[in-house]
């Protein structure tokens, strides 16, 4: 593969990727985890309750009901987890490089950025990204500061 950073060995291959999942499923995860501690707390309270000696046993009707609202929650929360599931994973072509290869390029982005930034024709703060990355793989980009001399005006 070739770019502007070098030459670059690329390993082409199938490879499994899961896929991302979508709005829906992400709606859902976050309806199911609200449902599950609801559940959760409903729980709980009616323990506290239990314990104490204020608890009033429920009607015969007030008992059928709340086994119709569990029974109904349940099967929500099954639905939910159903439709939570990952997806199997998927067949990809994939053209992977090493990590080694990755860094040479990134070192090169910068020497690149900052001779642009030098020539006037990019902005200094474009880069201030990158720097975060060097610093987080301890590289950080170290180079003398070069005068370059004015060219002359046109």
């Amino acid at each position: 593969m070739l770019i502007c950073f070098g030459d670059i060995e690329v390993d082409e291959g199938w490879g499994d990727r899961i896929p991302e999942d979508t709005e829906q499923m992400r709606r859902d995860k976050i309806i199911l985890d609200m449902e599950l501690q609801n559940k959760r707390k409903e729980e709980e309270e009616r323990k506290k309750k239990m314990s104490t000696g204020l608890y009033k046993p429920p009607t015969e009707e007030e008992e059928q009901k709340q086994k119709e609202a569990d029974e109904e929650r349940d099967k929500k929360i099954a639905d939910l987890q159903k439709s939570t599931r990952p997806r199997p994973p998927i067949k990809k072509w994939l053209r992977e490089t090493s990590i080694h290869d990755f860094l040479i390029a990134l070192d090169r982005m910068a020497e690149y950025d900052r001779m642009l930034c030098d020539l006037g024709l990019m902005n200094e703060p474009t880069w201030l990204n990158e720097d975060r990355a060097l610093k987080k793989l301890g590289r950080e980009y170290i180079k003398e500061h070069v005068e370059l001399p004015e060219l002359p005006a046109e």
